[in-house]
């Protein structure tokens, strides 16, 4: 399925679903104020699609609530304030092996708004905005990035409030 050029006032530009499976689609230039492309409820899965291009004041692509997973998708060149690729708001969302390339956006890829969400072996083009956070509590395991010609893989990068702090970086 292919969803080009729709827009939404409100949650999501192309889709707006609670406990939907989202399955080798692709998503461009849709726009919302949240979710540019989709704005996902409880239990949504999102596998194998492309999302480029699409914007939302939050969550350039991706806006959802919680027990979300979104997995083995591609991203690119989307755009939002707060997640230029996914605004987590609330809870149980599980983002895992993603390709994310914001290299185009000056925001961090990913906003988790709330927190107790699970982000898992993304490769992200941009290491210096991969995540913001403005939750409680949050876990990140062998993200990915590219940094001048080098995969380096890191348990995270968070801006936290506007104040960076770093994982381990390894080469």
């Amino acid at each position: 399925n292919t969803f080009e050029n729709n827009h939404a006032d409100n949650g999501g530009g192309a889709i707006y679903g609670f406990n939907s499976n989202i399955l080798d689609s692709n998503f461009k230039n849709n726009s919302a104020s949240v979710g540019g492309a989709v704005y996902c409820g409880q239990n949504t899965y999102i596998n194998n699609t492309f999302f480029t291009s699409n914007s939302a004041e939050n969550g350039g692509a991706i806006a959802s609530e919680d027990k979300a997973l979104i997995t083995n998708n591609t991203f690119k060149d989307n755009d939002a304030e707060f997640g230029s690729t996914i605004l987590l708001r609330y809870t149980k969302n599980n983002i895992t092996s993603n390709y994310i390339d914001n290299s185009k956006s000056d925001k961090c890829a990913i906003h988790d708004s709330y927190g107790d969400n699970f982000i898992e072996n993304n490769y992200f083009t941009n290491p210096e905005k991969n995540i913001s956070y403005g939750g409680f509590f949050i876990e990140f395991d062998e993200n990915y990035a590219d940094l001048a010609g080098k995969t380096i893989s890191f348990p995270f990068y968070v801006n936290y409030i506007g104040l960076p702090v770093r994982g381990e970086v390894s080469l």
